[in-house]
């Protein structure tokens, strides 16, 4: 088993056995909580699964392909792109970015196309305008 490191008490992971791998998050005991997606080795060429770190109980997960059960209609209709999901498994940020950051005080970095945007933890833009206005009133 290959993992990462924990956030939020989970943390990716990848475990290969002779017939079969899984990708998904682990606990701190080392149990899959959330299988994100298990192949088997002749379908393996077809799977291609990136999973991040949870932050703020969300994960950016890149679909392709197919993937697990949580993702498949998702993948199916969005492509190869980026999304979140929440600590059950559940996208809860459909998979429509190039490229996704973690969140930090409830703020996620996405790029769709070649412009880069900001999200809130229900997927709502943020116009990055009043971001910076908000900053400065914090003293960021």
């Amino acid at each position: 088993m290959n993992s990462g490191s924990f956030h939020d008490g989970l943390a990716y992971a990848y475990i290969q056995g002779y017939f079969n791998e899984e990708y998904g998050y682990i606990d701190k005991n080392g149990k899959m909580v959330i299988t994100v997606n298990k192949i088997s080795a002749r379908e393996a060429y077809k799977n291609f699964d990136f999973l991040k770190d949870f932050n703020e109980g969300l994960a950016a997960v890149k679909t392709n392909a197919q993937v697990g059960e949580n993702v498949e209609s998702t993948a199916d209709e969005y492509g190869e792109h980026w999304g979140y999901i929440d600590k059950n498994g559940v996208v809860v940020i459909a998979p429509i970015f190039d490229l996704a950051k973690n969140f930090r005080n409830g703020i996620a970095e996405v790029k769709i196309g070649r412009e880069f945007k900001y999200i809130d933890t229900e997927g709502n833009f943020i116009d990055f305008d009043n971001l910076v206005k908000a900053n400065l009133n914090r003293g960021s």
